[in-house]
């Protein structure tokens, strides 16, 4: 164990691997290796670990699925895969009219390691509607958000129903922004250190019966065995 790596295990009292293989740490087993990796499944635990990684230089790599991870040597830093996966309806908003409650909208809760296939059939089986044109997109929350993945043939973009994201900043501080994502937190590159780390969004959906959102999930499932599940 080297020196940084020991330093990081002293402050955040977990177990740092070294040399790890990332093949089997994600979706697409693409053959790379990260210098330093741990994974984490408490958010306040990523937050500082990130923040002591960074104060001994380290660069920082967050992970979700991997679906994006180019094949190369080593990554050179620490490489976290999130595994902060909880998720629940937040809030509701609606009327209420001669003792029957109409709801207008519905947000939902979901931390950045949350899968996306699994947050889609939630909000379905709800009987919510804004998510369900992103069945069958691979990956997690924060990986939606960073690329706004979006289901193309109707250019439905999964940020369009996004009511907050919170991010760990670079400088260590813990922000939420309304509305849209700041610009900041998109990159052309296809793997990169993180600056500013997507901890937790809100989605605002609206009601809608499940036949009718299931059979636009099925479209979108549909299209992207067709067409690539990348997208």
């Amino acid at each position: 164990m080297n020196d940084r790596a020991g330093k990081l295990e002293e402050i955040i009292k977990r177990k740092v691997k070294v040399h790890e293989p990332l093949d089997e740490h994600t979706l697409l087993k693409v053959p790379v290796f990260a210098e330093y990796y741990i994974e984490l499944d408490a958010q306040d635990v990523l937050i500082k670990t990130v923040n002591a990684a960074r104060s001994l230089n380290l660069p920082v790599y967050i992970l979700g699925s991997g679906t994006r991870i180019e094949s190369q040597k080593e990554i050179k830093g620490l490489v976290i895969k999130n595994l902060c996966r909880r998720f629940d309806k937040a809030s509701v908003k609606g009327t209420i009219r001669k003792n029957e409650i109409g709801v207008e909208n519905m947000q939902v809760y979901a931390q950045a390691g949350v899968l996306m296939n699994q947050l889609v059939r939630f909000t379905i089986e709800e009987g919510l509607s804004g998510l369900e044109y992103q069945l069958g997109l691979p990956g997690t929350v924060g990986g939606a958000i960073f690329t706004n993945a979006k289901y193309q043939p109707k250019y439905l973009p999964v940020n369009k129903v996004l009511q907050s994201v919170t991010l760990l900043s670079e400088t260590g501080d813990v922000q939420t922004y309304n509305g849209e994502v700041p610009y900041f937190v998109y990159t052309e590159e296809e793997w990169h250190e993180s600056k500013d780390v997507i901890l937790s969004v809100v989605f605002k959906l609206t009601p809608m019966d499940k036949k009718s959102l299931w059979e636009r999930a099925e479209e979108a499932v549909k299209w992207r065995n067709e067409n690539g599940k990348k997208q």
